[in-house]
């Protein structure tokens, strides 16, 4: 329900009545919400050592504000287009001349800002992407791609699948099609060890597997916040067969 009011604000009035709004929602989880609180704090806490009670406080509200805003900037994109949330992609043309070559592209994101907007990028492209993605019940009909006019663009190859969908998704880009993974989601898929931000994190590797298989092009897409409703997509290339 709540996501629904904020869809039919963003369709009837505009995407600054929906920061508003979110405004008092954020406030309320912050309030009257201490398990959602608790949960921010293990990462706030961690982040920001230093910060007092108050200061913590004003943090957990910020955490929420900001992670509605991207819940928001998605919605806009996918009810509203561009005219929601303006979106650029640098290096479309490149990607777009990989997806022409017919050898196979993979896009590699993550749960990195609205990356759902890479999502809708993909989609003006013309065509269709195979997205490994594990639609989960209490999320289900929330994303980019359900409430976007170009959902039928958007096709889900299911990580629950035949060997976790890796033989569909093989077939795919040995076809010269082009799939979208996330690169901090392992589902089941062999992983490797690395440093980030100071620690060891697991990274599937799937992605680079497939390439090494189908000699499709590997390309990393994380998006970036640069105005108030707006945003920018980088991408880098990364070389093919890395894994052995």
């Amino acid at each position: 329900l709540g996501h629904k009011i904020f869809h039919m604000v963003i369709a009837t009035f505009g995407v600054r009545p929906a920061y508003a709004l979110l405004f008092f929602v954020a406030a309320y989880y912050v309030l009257a919400r201490p398990k959602a609180r608790r949960s921010a704090s293990y990462y706030l806490t961690k982040r920001f050592p230093s910060d007092g009670p108050a200061r913590r406080l004003l943090r957990a509200f910020e955490h929420f504000n900001a992670f509605g805003r991207t819940l928001v900037d998605q919605s806009a994109a996918g009810i509203l287009g561009r005219e929601g949330v303006a979106f650029e992609f640098p290096d479309g043309d490149r990607l777009l001349e990989a997806v022409r070559s017919g050898s196979g592209v993979i896009f590699l994101t993550s749960h990195v800002g609205a990356w759902h907007l890479s999502m809708g990028m993909m989609g003006e492209f013309g065509y269709s992407v195979h997205f490994h993605f594990q639609e989960e019940e209490h999320t289900r009909g929330r994303h980019f791609f359900n409430i976007s006019d170009k959902r039928y663009k958007f096709k889900i190859v299911s990580p629950s699948g035949f060997l976790g969908g890796m033989v569909e998704l093989a077939d795919i880009l040995q076809s010269g099609g082009f799939v979208a993974m996330m690169g901090d989601r392992a589902w089941g898929v062999k992983t490797a060890r690395a440093k980030f931000l100071g620690r060891d994190a697991v990274f599937p590797l799937a992605p680079h597997h497939l390439a090494s298989a189908t000699g499709a092009r590997v390309f990393m897409i994380l998006p970036a916040r640069t105005g108030k409703r707006s945003e920018e997509h980088t991408s880098e290339l990364q070389s093919r067969g890395l894994i052995s």
